[in-house]
């Protein structure tokens, strides 16, 4: 196959070409793992499998030891209600919802962390705005932390820090997608108002989502089987009629959806199924283009006990997903990783074009585990918080934190320990796009910056 270059290609192959002679090896300064005094209790391991080799990102250092970051001793809930995003400034912010039957508190503990894993904030039984896990940072943006689980308000932030919040709500006719919205101040401007029928009591994961021209969706399932939406082009005034993301009808029951969106406008999607007849549990992935068209059609990535998945989309468009096989006495906690940059034309992808780190166990002990949260920071790493307790109420959960920081060697795209020809005619290759490959400083783009950091990181990976 012959390969057509424009002028960038050509100018950065130029520059390429004359400077391989004189590249020089230089190190790549890594993340320090973060340095904690905690309480292990017991039993925990931290595992670091190999997954699938990679086209990039494959050569991460091996996840960092679980450590504890807050004790809720005889916590009067099935689970603890657990969120998380980056905020305008970096940082990885993580929320614990407090809210008990004995004690019905609508705050939250949230903790910020930096990409090392150092705690540098920490705010005890603070409310939420509107009720949700979204929060004012420390540069005054609001931020919305996406939660995993399903019995809490959702909430999306525009560019203009109004606060966007959906909820399903039992009306006369069923149950129902109900909508909110705040000022930046937190003020209630539109007070929960019902904008589409068709929810579904089984499934209250009724997710808000803000594009980049502040067009707000509200993705939802909608009788265990469509993959639906709704859309507001005057900032939640009026709302269109369902439109349908995925059509499942009369197929098996799916739920735990979970949507984001991509710089490009596009949403990415991950959900369950369960078949009954034979209790077989899969987890699926679909793109759609912003016209609302399918880009991916639903694909499968991976087949096994699974309970809510958790969907999070970083700067070089790779999706990273972690979930616990069951919601009660799992004991082990997955994780992988899948490439956002595909654009198949509405076709269903393969599960090796998908995925770029195949499902590996992360952690493994022999106290039940729920309900893991993730977060992408800027420099490839992937930061998670989980759930450690026995399930059931009155029973003492535990909130432990661990890591995978970015990789030593974020241009040896093809994993095979050196930065060489191979890893420029990738980058090369991939000039101009948005997506993993070639993409060394993580900006979601290829760029000359990514050219340069290529050329100095020349050589065998440190």
């Amino acid at each position: 196959m012959m390969i057509q270059f424009d002028a960038h290609h050509r100018w950065a192959a130029a520059i390429g070409v004359s400077l391989l002679s004189a590249a020089v090896a230089q190190g790549q300064v890594g993340l320090d793992p973060a340095v904690y005094s905690a309480d292990a209790r017991g039993g925990i391991t931290a595992l670091g499998a190999a997954g699938k080799t990679a086209p990039r990102g494959a050569r991460s250092r091996a996840w960092t030891d679980p450590v504890l970051l807050a004790s809720y001793p005889a916590f009067d809930n099935w689970n603890l209600d657990m969120a998380g995003a980056r905020d305008s400034q970096d940082l990885l912010q993580f929320a614990v919802r407090l809210w008990q039957y004995s004690d019905q508190n609508w705050n939250y503990d949230r903790y910020a962390l930096d990409e090392t894993g150092e705690i540098v904030g920490t705010w005890l039984n603070t409310p939420g705005l509107g009720k949700a896990a979204a929060f004012t940072d420390g540069a005054g943006h609001n931020v919305a932390l996406r939660p995993v689980a399903t019995t809490q308000y959702f909430a999306a932030v525009d560019s203009n820090d109004y606060v966007h919040l959906a909820s399903t709500l039992s009306g006369g006719s069923g149950w129902e997608v109900s909508y909110s919205k705040l000022d930046p101040n937190g003020n209630t401007l539109i007070s929960w108002d019902i904008i589409t029928q068709d929810a579904d009591p089984w499934n209250f994961y009724v997710q808000p989502i803000v594009l980049n021209d502040d067009t707000v969706a509200v993705v939802w399932i909608r009788d265990t089987e469509d993959i639906c939406a709704v859309k507001s082009t005057d900032h939640g005034v009026t709302w269109s009629d369902i439109i349908v993301l995925v059509d499942r009808t009369d197929t098996i029951q799916g739920s735990c959806v979970k949507a984001v969106v991509g710089s490009d406008d596009c949403l990415h999607l991950v959900w369950r199924t369960l078949d009954w007849s034979n209790y077989t549990e899969k987890l699926w992935y679909a793109k759609v283009y912003p016209d609302w068209s399918l880009c991916v059609d639903e694909t499968i990535f991976f087949e096994g006990p699974c309970w809510y998945p958790y969907l999070s989309l970083d700067n070089a468009n790779r999706l990273h997903v972690t979930f616990t096989p069951t919601y009660d006495v799992a004991t082990t906690l997955y994780y992988t990783r899948l490439r956002g940059d595909l654009d198949l034309g509405g076709n269903p992808a393969t599960d090796e074009l998908l995925t770029l780190i195949g499902e590996e166990i992360v952690v493994s002990d022999v106290i039940p585990l729920h309900y893991p949260v993730n977060v992408p920071d800027a420099a490839g790493g992937v930061h998670v918080i989980y759930e450690r307790g026995a399930y059931g109420c009155e029973t003492d959960k535990d909130v432990y934190y661990i890591s995978l920081p970015g990789p030593d060697c974020p241009a040896d795209f093809d994993g095979d320990g050196d930065v060489d020809t191979a890893d420029l005619l990738i980058l090369l290759a991939a000039w101009g796009t948005a997506g993993p490959d070639g993409d060394v400083d993580f900006d979601g783009d290829v760029d000359t910056a990514d050219l340069l950091a290529l050329l100095a990181a020349w050589g065998p990976c440190p």
